[in-house]
């Protein structure tokens, strides 16, 4: 499942906001393993509550899956893991929650920016020109 075609049509809050919860599902739940022992009911409660209700079920359902297939694309012939996805899991983790960081940070500047109106000033450029009608 790409989480890019998760936000459909969406209006930009909602897919920045849908972004940001696909972060929060990697920085906690990168391995497939602890997908599947979340398990579908619980994964959902988390998902409608970080993409304030846009994902549900349907999406809920669609990551076990995409759990499941990856478990059985990387498993071994004596059923152990192929990779070590909890080490994984882990450096996925830091870069979401590098991520999940700037992107706090990008939306405080953007609010200080909106709020602080500038004083307009005359441009030190402009005392040089001659006065008109002279």
């Amino acid at each position: 499942m790409r989480w890019s075609s998760c936000s459909g049509r969406a209006g930009t809050r909602t897919r920045v906001q849908l972004r940001i919860a696909a972060l929060e599902f990697l920085a906690h739940y990168a391995d497939p393993h602890a997908v599947i022992r979340l398990g579908q009911a619980r994964l959902t409660r988390f998902l409608i509550a970080r993409s304030r209700g846009a994902w549900r079920d349907d999406h809920a359902a669609g990551l076990i899956t995409a759990a499941r297939e990856t478990l059985a694309l990387w498993g071994t012939s004596d059923g152990s893991d192929g990779m070590d996805f909890a080490e994984l899991a882990e450096d996925i983790a830091h870069e979401a929650e590098q991520a999940l960081f700037l992107t706090r940070q990008i939306k405080q500047i953007d609010g200080e920016s909106r709020t602080s109106t500038p004083t307009p000033t005359r441009p030190a450029s402009l005392s040089l020109l001659p006065e008109w009608g002279r």
